[in-house]
């Protein structure tokens, strides 16, 4: 009877075998998540550590890093990267972070970030005009918000913000900038959208330099608007507008007038007021106390009004521990320096208030020493970069060199394509300079090839693969060797064609991969520009889209393009006018021919641009020569009696040129003469412009070249184009808006030298000392100078503001300050 019971249990005993057998089989397939196995591999990731100070225990905060978002109520919030550069953003209710946002840099080792709080209160920008649900965005403090409801809400400390309303398509703000004060209580700051009329774009003038509630106006194409505000906008269709930017007393607008050409797009002026005095009033104490620089060493204090980086308010070198000035009442943008490049001042900028009261600011100058990581066993001309206390070093060469004070700092080490060792750690500076060496294994490489069809022979095409380009001629394929691991690709042609894929990303896992592209050509139609109005025998010329033809009248210009609901043209003829002009054609599935009729302009109603020369001897020959940069690129002039014929020096050169921009630059035939300036731009707008170059005999007197330095090279720093900056030597000053000045002598004499940054910015080096002797065999071009002084313009980050008669006490200073050793970069 026992048998029956027996055979019972083995049947049980399979069933419960068989189904742990297939739930085994669905987790290794992966249809069941948890067991399957990847033979993708990973990179190694590294702990970024948010840790928080000011909020009230209990408090919860949050943190978001590459789009995810972590929150806790202890002071800290962990998370887990591989290397890159993430954005991240903070909040937590009722509180102000600082900072709020910004970014960060994982490089082989982990990273740590401070963040405060204070006690915040809300500012929210509430709009009217907007369609239902239209997204708009206001950026306030550094921070940029966005929503398709009506009010956009911030968090902010007591202070006094800028903000900008980001632009939306088819309407215009109002106000479209400002600042808005937190003073203990919230805020609310209401905007006004205005719908623009159809083909319009937005013509924002945007100010800066002017105190908060200060009117200033703008009047484009004839008409005025003006504002208390930090920005005038305007509503224009396409074409060219002349501006003038109305008088402000007490201040001086930069440009004061100009034109701008609505093409398609939105279009932004910035103008910029420098006060033209400096108020009287009371004075006060601003005291500089600094700590940790000898007594033998002398360092300097130096400070501009708000809005005036060309007028020092006060400034001097001196020794010991303290510099005192006597100051009137207003914001004063200072900065600090060491005339010994050893040391570094910390905070070595930022801004104060005086109102009523004396300001003290502390100083700490701490002594640096040279850092540096040695590598083996890369290729020559590998990169690889190293990140030490929050600071990121790029190379190609065999070191990394950083410059720190005292104490102990966690590093990290990268190559693509190699492991390091070791690849984190930590060094200790304590006295004196020390190098640490890398050892770099190359990693196994595997061939990525990217094969094409479709294109035609000869066609050139590309492939971008982890940020490296390689282009070749079809029907050619393109190959890569990288080691394991997920790479993007995009894919390019010169030609009219549609690539598919045109990017994605390969997996190299151990093995050899292939991609096929596929190319499709995309149909092109003529477009032929006919004129009408030329003698024959002139030069012509058609922009269409960014590609530029020119000819011999009576010839046509032709493009092949591909079909497009309109295509932007301008045409150009010197001494001409064409019509149409600065427009859109319609470039539908078929032929199309665009007549252009020219109409003469009388040569005496070209604006006349005149140069002076003075230093020249009597009958030397020296030529003003002007290249165009818009509306024709590369059109050339020789502006003097007639092309390349001596002008009697001392004289004027003049010529007549259509309205555009262009580049010049003086040239003489006259030994060992330079001129100062030597090139420069100018806009034609209308009106007559004049120029000034002096001539100087250089004979036995050294050149000195003072330059912004390349920061493209380092990541950090650097000058909009246009700014004007300026350096003082020997008791000159020369003011400029381009890469750099130049002096000459004296001989052999150590001669005081100083850079003035502009209003946001500090330079490194701000001041010094050069004594050189002339090369008797010199010829004076800018690469055989010489001496160069290279300077590095730093933007506040963020400026240091102090309220009235506070004691700053030590502040922080910007994470990429100690890898430039204050400006001087080993």
């Amino acid at each position: 009877m026992k048998a029956p019971r027996s055979r019972a249990l083995w049947i049980v005993v399979g069933v419960v075998v068989i189904i742990a057998l297939l739930i085994l089989a669905l987790l290794l397939t992966g249809v069941i998540p948890g067991l399957k196995h990847s033979n993708t591999p990973s990179a190694p990731t590294y702990a970024v550590n948010f840790s928080e100070t000011g909020l009230p225990a209990g408090t919860s905060w949050s943190v978001t890093l590459a789009g995810s978002t972590l929150s806790s109520t202890t002071s800290s919030i962990a998370f887990t990267e591989s290397n890159g550069s993430y954005s991240f953003t903070v909040s937590a209710t009722g509180f102000a972070a600082s900072p709020a946002s910004g970014s960060l840099v994982v490089a082989g080792a982990a990273v740590a970030k401070s963040i405060g709080f204070v006690a915040g209160f809300t500012v929210t920008f509430s709009e009217s005009g907007l369609a239902s649900s239209t997204t708009w965005s206001v950026a306030l403090n550094g921070t940029t918000l966005s929503s398709s409801t009506t009010s956009i809400v911030f968090t902010e400390a007591n202070g006094t913000y800028p903000y900008t309303v980001g632009s939306v398509p088819g309407y215009s703000a109002s106000p479209a900038s400002g600042s808005v004060a937190v003073n203990g209580a919230a805020q609310t700051v209401p905007v006004t959208f205005t719908s623009a009329a159809p083909g319009s774009y937005t013509v924002t003038f945007s100010e800066s330099g002017l105190p908060s509630g200060t009117s200033w106006s703008v009047t484009l194409n004839g008409s005025t608007l003006a504002s208390t505000g930090a920005s005038i906008v305007f509503s224009e269709t396409n074409g060219a507008y002349p501006y003038a930017v109305v008088p402000v007393s007490g201040y001086t607008a930069n440009p004061s007038s100009g034109s701008v050409t609505v093409s398609g797009a939105d279009q932004t002026v910035s103008i910029t007021y420098s006060s033209s005095a400096v108020s009287a009033g009371p004075a006060y104490a601003v005291t500089f106390d600094q700590s940790g620089l000898p007594s033998t060493e002398p360092w300097f204090a130096e400070g501009y009004a708000e809005g005036t980086p060309d007028q020092s308010i006060f400034g001097t070198s001196t020794y010991g521990a303290s510099d005192v000035f006597s100051i009137p009442n207003g914001t004063y943008t200072w900065y600090v320096d060491s005339v010994n490049t050893s040391y570094l001042a910390a905070p070595y900028a930022g801004t104060i208030t005086v109102a009523g009261s004396a300001v003290t600011i502390h100083i700490t100058f701490e002594l640096l020493y040279a850092v540096t990581f040695s590598e083996v066993g890369l290729g020559t001309g590998a990169g690889w970069q190293v990140g030490l206390n929050g600071t990121t070093a790029y190379s190609n060469g065999p070191n990394n060199t950083f410059s720190e004070p005292d104490g102990s700092y966690s590093f990290g080490v990268y190559a693509f394509g190699y492991t390091a060792s070791p690849a984190t750690g930590s060094v200790t500076v304590s006295g004196s300079g020390l190098v640490e060496t890398i050892t770099f294994t190359a990693l196994p490489a595997f061939a990525v090839t990217f094969t094409e069809s479709g294109l035609a022979t000869g066609q050139d095409w590309g492939v971008t693969l982890n940020g490296s380009e390689i282009s070749v001629l079809a029907p050619s394929s393109i190959s890569y060797s990288f080691p394991n691991g997920v790479y993007d690709f995009t894919v390019s042609s010169g030609g009219y064609y549609s690539a598919s894929p045109a990017s994605g990303s390969v997996t190299v896992s151990s093995a050899t991969v292939t991609k096929a592209i596929t190319f499709t050509a995309i149909p092109t139609y003529p477009v032929t520009f006919t004129e009408s109005g030329l003698p024959s025998g002139t030069s012509w010329s058609v922009e269409l889209e960014g590609n530029y033809n020119s000819t011999i009248a009576p010839g046509s210009i032709g493009f092949s393009i591909p079909s497009t609901t309109g295509a932007y043209f301008s045409v150009y003829a010197t001494g001409y006018t064409a019509s149409p002009n600065d427009e859109y054609t319609i470039v539908p599935e078929s032929p199309t021919t665009v007549p252009i009729t020219f109409t003469a302009i009388p040569p005496s109603t070209l604006p006349q641009v005149s140069v002076t020369e003075s230093g020249l001897p009597i009958g030397s020959y020296w030529v003003f020569y002007v290249d165009s940069t818009y509306p024709v690129p590369n059109a050339d002039y020789y502006c003097s009696n007639s092309s390349f014929t001596p002008s009697a020096a001392p004289s004027a050169l003049t010529c007549n040129l259509p309205n555009g921009n262009y580049t010049w630059s003086v040239f003489t035939d006259e030994a060992n003469f330079s001129a100062s300036p030597t090139s420069g731009g100018v806009t034609v707008d209308g009106s007559a412009v004049s120029i000034t170059t002096t001539f100087v005999n250089s004979t036995n007197q050294p050149l000195v070249w003072f330059a912004e330095e390349s920061y493209f090279d380092y990541g950090v720093g650097g000058l909009p184009n246009g700014t004007s900056w300026s350096v003082t030597y020997n008791g000159s000053t020369v003011t400029t808006d381009g890469a750099g000045v130049f002096f000459l002598g004296p001989n052999g004499t150590s001669v005081a030298w100083s850079v003035k940054a502009p209003a946001g910015y500090v330079a490194l080096p701000s001041s010094g000392y050069v004594t050189w002797y002339a090369n008797p065999y010199q010829s004076f071009y800018p690469d055989e100078l010489s001496a160069h002084v290279w300077v590095i313009f730093l933007a506040l980050d963020p400026p240091v503001s102090a309220p009235i008669g506070a004691d700053l006490g030590p502040q922080p200073v910007s994470s990429f300050v100690p890898a430039l050793a204050g400006g001087r970069l080993v």
